[in-house]
């Protein structure tokens, strides 16, 4: 703001205009702003505004015919935020020959809901439950192997430690625990060169490999990335949206 040197030190000898994006006391897209004196409270809107963050203008004069004709406006931005938001993430393996035990494709996907407080930090945390789904049938990369089934309990799992939203990067911050699974494993027979059949072999599975505390800051959006695992392509992704209600999309 510019200097306010020649403003009256006695309130009742200024006038104070409260604007909100450039219009007087605001409207219900922007917020709204109450025309008092000298203090006073801006109500935000029910959902983030086109123009965000807002700007909130305080235009500040003197009203005393003893004082000198000056104007000086003070400014301030508020960045409107949605409260209520959902994190998903998707760990998509794709297993070939000849490096892997067999050719496979399975899809884990995990995630949570949220809130964030008046103090902008994440809570009312709600873990969705882990979903795995397997694309066809394995095959062996060996073909002395057959009759492939999965076996093997691998988990992709993410839980929060902790989060808050950084409106300096419009972004959220969080600690995340993550759980993530490695190769598959699998029950088959394996035939000998002269056909004998040998039932109940076992491979793997891989362990389910924990990575706790790692901070994760994430925008909105959608964001997919490689994955760098043995024997297979990974494609991580994961995904966080506002969630939406009926006035607020």
């Amino acid at each position: 703001s510019p200097s306010n040197f020649m403003l009256s030190r006695d309130p009742s000898q200024v006038e104070v205009t409260w604007l909100v994006n450039n219009e007087i006391g605001g409207n219900i897209i922007d917020g709204t702003i109450e025309a008092v004196p000298i203090t006073t409270t801006y109500d935000a809107p029910g959902c983030p505004p086109p123009r965000n963050p807002v700007t909130i203008t305080a235009q500040i004069q003197n009203t005393s015919l003893l004082s000198l004709p000056y104007q000086v406006n003070s400014y301030a931005r508020v960045r409107i935020v949605y409260r209520n938001w959902m994190f998903h993430t998707i760990w998509d393996q794709v297993f070939s020959c000849p490096l892997s035990f067999a050719a496979d494709h399975v899809r884990y996907t995990a995630g949570f809901s949220f809130s964030i407080d008046d103090n902008l930090n994440v809570t009312n945390v709600v873990n969705d439950a882990m979903a795995v789904e397997y694309f066809g049938s394995p095959t062996a990369c060996d073909k002395s192997n057959v009759d492939l089934t999965r076996r093997g309990n691998p988990q992709f799992n993410v839980t929060v430690e902790n989060g808050f939203y950084d409106a300096s990067v419009d972004a959220f911050d969080f600690v995340l625990d993550w759980i993530v699974p490695t190769a598959l494993g699998y029950n088959y027979t394996s035939v000998g060169s002269d056909g004998t059949r040998f039932p109940g072999q076992t491979f793997g599975p891989g362990p389910n490999v924990p990575v706790p505390g790692l901070d994760f800051p994430v925008a909105e959006g959608t964001f997919p990335h490689q994955g760098l695992v043995p024997n297979a392509n990974a494609l991580w992704e994961w995904d966080l949206e506002h969630v939406p209600t009926a006035s607020c999309q």
